[in-house]
């Protein structure tokens, strides 16, 4: 409940508000007036402020307050007490004949306030808006929370609110010794008629002050606790059975009589108890009598002491309990504040103040302690305001248009912190025709938030998803936040070279490689998971698109690719020999394809399935889906075989693209079409090339080792970038740079490194020193590339302007790099180790969709 941010008491006010306190034996009422006074709203019948919470179904129709309990022993059958107890039943109610619902009859009494308190204003005035108080125990939108609501609907009210009554106390004047003492934690204690409820309440200094230029104290709930049948009528109940006790003789043939007026006869006594009750709130014993010519009945204090000792017991309990729950000791607590009618009895002050053995302040007025506090909050409205704000940086809503204007949401095909590429599903629908459709992305990004559940109709346009986009470049931050540093994933200790990283498709897990190991650790905290020693001196690792296997390689010409799950990293065989673990592999972003490259020139593609009957075995299948076939390099250069060094898939998953290595000197980048093997692209570069990325806009980076004095490539590794035209002389006009002078330099670049006929989409963006090829890594928009090598840095590129942006230390050299699919984090193997970076501010979205909750 937002109460310590808005000191309502010197709120502007906009419109009249009516606070009512809907007592179970009696309501209270205050009129919150747009002109600044705040006036008690009187029973017109009997002058007081007190309502008695009452019908009486006249012929006419029922009436309630006053006018009920002055009717009630015409005919007891029509009249009912405390029917707020009924509220959230289905069970109707039959007064005179009549039948009625519990929230018909709480509708009538706030009818009958509103109706008065609408007579106290000026003509014309409007009441559209109340705030009506309930017990701790009412949980939101649930039955008798419902119920209220419905009945403020029926009374005439246009808006309503709902408050608790702790919180309401807490609202309210606070007492004295707080007032004067500063800030203090105060236990309320509010017993009524017909409920009990307490709460812990914090009186901190506010940041503004009143009229008189002085500070004042906020008040902010820790917790709350209720007893939803305990009160003063239970007081009232068992001093009603100590008079039938003890007046035996003569009351209980008078109370026998069947002659019409035996339920009034037994009002009668409930009054007397109540009004017994009153008396020895005051006095130490009284006198009364039941009727004029009963005897007298004669009760002390101490009496009904005792009869309310269990009652009062049971509330000092759940005093204790919520004080264990919010962790408060007694020693923190500096009063406990009464308020409510029952709680004027001098035995429940006692009992209280020696039971809890804290100082007992009541409230300035206990009867009006929660209406008043409902008038504060009522006050108030016009200061709760939601202003409308932007996203936050990197953070768009993900819409659709939906063929024939709306859809049913069928299901979710993602998670709040699922990241997603380009064309991922991330939701079914059912159109008006009954056929299913994939709500895909349109870019990459993680999911942050969902906002319809299954089985909700959805329209054009309508805001489904919250997405965490890829960042720009202002967004990426100067300094690199640290998740994990330079520590060892594998399982010998010290420090442990990592060769390959690669993520999960839904951005969860991260897998790491190095000689003789395959690790992987939590994409969010970098806690390693699980790891599995016996992977051989593999470099080369790659995911399913469904994320549940794990390929990796290895650099023995003679061992076979294996297969671990992806998750536990339990052994789930190896793929035949056809399939050596000799080259990179790479799968498809869709389906099962596996593309694993050769050192003999070729690149061999199948479908990598798990065994249906025992779930642990693997094969390469030769579905449709594959053709399980061969791509070589040599049917382009048969007299030059190439050594397959590295390989990729684009985006879209129709093309394969490789990179080889010709005697050591030369480079060529392969690109073929996957469902006929034909060849797109063949670049033959005078440089050797190692390393290979695809990213997203058709853009390819190629990077390769520096050589010594003798090679054409000189001493220098190098990093290539191309956009989408790859063909040699293809004459790209794509927008390169703004001035014609960089191309010049680039393509002198290109000159004097080599590159043979590169194509005109191509630059060299880096040339450095001698070691070996720096590793590359596109952000999953491919506006951002990420290089690192032998010179212990990370460097980020604007791959649109291609510039360097960002430069990063990591205190070794580079081996292996991965964005994070929503590109907010890089993960880095190097010589020392697994490190992991988030690079924006926006990161900390990916943590908290761990625990959010959303309505799908």
């Amino acid at each position: 409940m937002l109460i310590n941010d808005v000191d309502a008491r010197w709120t502007e006010r906009s419109e009249n508000v009516l606070a009512v306190d809907f007592g179970t034996s009696t309501s209270r009422a205050v009129l919150v007036g747009v002109d600044g006074r705040d006036r008690l709203v009187k029973d017109p019948v009997s002058g007081s402020w007190r309502w008695v919470s009452a019908v009486y179904a006249d012929d006419e129709g029922p009436v309630f307050g006053a006018a009920a309990y002055g009717r009630r022993q015409r005919d007891p059958a029509r009249y009912l007490k405390e029917f707020k107890r009924l509220l959230g039943s289905d069970e109707p109610v039959r007064l005179g004949g009549r039948a009625f619902s519990a929230t018909e009859l709480v509708a009538g009494l706030l009818g009958a306030v509103r109706d008065e308190a609408l007579a106290m204003l000026p003509s014309g005035s409007g009441l559209g808006r109340v705030v009506v108080t309930v017990p701790a125990g009412y949980e939101p939108d649930g039955a008798r929370w419902t119920a209220m609501l419905d009945a403020c609907g029926l009374a005439g009210f246009e808006d309503a609110e709902l408050l608790s009554e702790p919180v309401a106390v807490a609202l309210g004047p606070a007492p004295r010794p707080v007032r004067s003492g500063g800030p203090a934690t105060v236990l309320v204690y509010d017993f009524g008629g017909g409920t009990f409820d307490t709460a812990l309440v914090r009186y901190d200094a506010g940041a503004s002050a009143g009229e008189s230029g002085e500070g004042h104290l906020v008040p902010r709930v820790l917790g709350h606790a209720c007893l939803d049948s305990c009160g003063g009528r239970d007081i009232d109940g068992a001093l009603v059975r100590w008079l039938r006790e003890t007046g035996r003789a003569w009351l209980e043939p008078l109370l026998a009589v069947r002659d019409g007026a035996e339920l009034g006869r037994a009002m009668a006594l409930e009054d007397l108890a109540r009004r017994i009750k009153h008396q020895l709130s005051g006095v130490s014993g009284t006198e009364d009598r039941l009727f004029p010519e009963s005897p007298v009945v004669r009760v002390t204090r101490e009496v009904l002491t005792g009869l309310a000792d269990a009652t009062v017991a049971s509330t000092v309990d759940c005093c204790r309990a919520l004080m264990r729950r919010c962790g408060v000791g007694t020693a923190e607590v500096a009063y406990v504040l009464l308020s409510g009618g029952s709680s004027r009895m001098p035995a429940v002050r006692a009992a209280v103040e020696a039971s809890l053995r804290l100082p007992v302040v009541p409230s300035d007025d206990p009867d009006l302690a929660v209406v008043l506090g409902a008038g504060v909050w009522a006050a108030g409205g016009a200061a709760r305001r939601l202003v409308a704000g932007q996203p936050a940086r990197g953070v768009e809503p993900l819409t659709w248009e939906i063929p024939g204007g709306s859809a049913r949401l069928t299901r979710w095909l993602c998670a709040p912190g699922d990241a997603y590429a380009q064309g991922t599903a991330l939701a079914r629908v059912r159109l008006a025709d009954g056929s299913l459709h994939d709500l895909t992305a349109a870019g990459p990004g993680r999911v942050l938030r969902r906002h319809a559940g299954p089985g909700r109709r959805i329209a054009d346009g309508d805001w489904l998803v919250t997405g965490l986009r890829p960042p720009a470049e202002g967004e990426l931050l100067t300094t690199p936040g640290v998740v994990r540093e330079g520590s060892a994933v594998g399982d010998e200790g010290g420090a442990a070279p990592v060769r390959s990283v690669v993520w999960s498709p839904d951005g969860r897990l991260l897998y790491a490689a190095g000689d003789g190991w395959v690790s992987v650790v939590d994409g969010e905290s970098g806690q390693p998971v699980a790891s599995f020693p016996g992977a051989g001196t593999g470099r080369h690792l790659t995911v399913r698109a469904d994320g549940r296997l794990l390929v990796h390689g290895t650099k023995d010409p003679e061992g076979r690719v294996g297969v671990v799950d992806a998750r536990s990293l339990a052994p789930l065989g190896a793929l035949d020999q056809d399939h050596a673990g000799d080259g990179p592999v790479a799968f498809a972003p869709r389906g099962r394809l596996l593309a694993a490259g050769h050192h003999d020139g070729t690149v061999r593609l199948a479908a990598v399935r798990i065994d249906a009957g025992t779930g642990n075995g693997v094969g390469a299948g030769t579905g449709t889906d594959t053709g399980a076939r061969r791509l070589s390099v040599n049917e382009t250069a048969p007299r030059e075989p190439g050594r397959i060094r590295d390989i990729a898939f684009g985006l879209s998953g129709r093309e394969v693209t490789a990179v080889s290595r010709v005697r050591q000197e030369r480079g060529r980048i392969t690109t073929w079409r996957v469902h006929d093997g034909a060849v797109l692209t063949d670049l033959d570069l005078d440089t050797p090339l190692e390393r290979l990325a695809l990213g997203a806009g058709g853009r390819l980076a190629a990077s390769g080792p520096g050589g010594d004095a003798r090679s054409r490539s000189g001493r220098e590794a190098a990093v290539w970038l191309w956009d989408q035209d790859r063909s040699p002389g293809a004459g790209n006009t794509r927008a390169r740079n703004a001035s014609a002078r960089d191309a010049d330099a680039r393509d002198a670049d290109a000159r004097a490194m080599g590159a043979g006929d590169a194509g005109e989409g191509a630059a060299v963006l880096v040339r450095r020193g001698r070691g070996s090829a720096p590793a590359l890594a596109f952000s999953p928009d491919g506006h951002l590339l990420a290089e690192g090598g032998q010179d212990e840095c990370v460097r980020l590129w604007d791959t649109r302007r291609r510039r360097e942006i960002r430069t990063y230390g990591t205190g070794a050299a580079v081996r292996a790099l991965a964005f994070a699919p929503d590109g907010h984090a890089l993960a880095v193997g190097t010589d020392q180790g697994l490190t992991l970076w988030t690079l924006t501010a926006s990161s900390a979205y990916r943590t908290q969709t761990a625990t959010a909750q959303d309505n799908g």
